[in-house]
C-alpha cells in the first residue's frame, strides 16, 4: 500500500492482479450447496468480500480521480529527487 500510496504504477497494477486473482478463488464457492441454510451465513460473507474486492479493484483501473492521484504522487516524488539532487 505504501507504494501505490506513492503513486508506483506497478503497485497498481500488482494490486490489481491480486484482486483479480483473489475473485477468481472466491467465485467458485458459490457453486452447488453454497445457498443451504447451514452454509448461507459463510456465503453471504463471502459475497460481501467479493463485491467489495470488485469496487475496490473497479476503482483502481476506471476512477479518474485515483489516476489523477496517482500522476499527482509520482509528481511529487520527481520534485522531490529533483530537489534533493540539486542539493547534493
Amino acid at each position: 500500500m505504501y507504494f501505490l500510496y506513492q503513486g508506483a504504477r506497478w503497485a497498481r497494477w500488482l494490486t490489481v492482479g491480486l484482486i483479480v486473482l483473489a475473485l477468481m478463488v472466491a467465485l467458485p464457492a458459490f457453486r452447488g450447496g453454497a445457498w443451504t441454510a447451514e452454509r448461507l451465513p459463510g456465503t453471504l460473507a463471502l459475497l460481501a468480500l467479493v463485491i467489495v474486492y470488485g469496487v475496490v479493484g473497479r476503482g483502481l483501473l476506471y476512477s479518474e480521480s485515483v489516476a489523477a492521484f496517482l500522476a499527482h504522487q509520482r509528481g511529487r516524488r520527481l520534485a522531490r529527487r529533483q530537489g534533493d539532487a540539486q542539493a547534493g
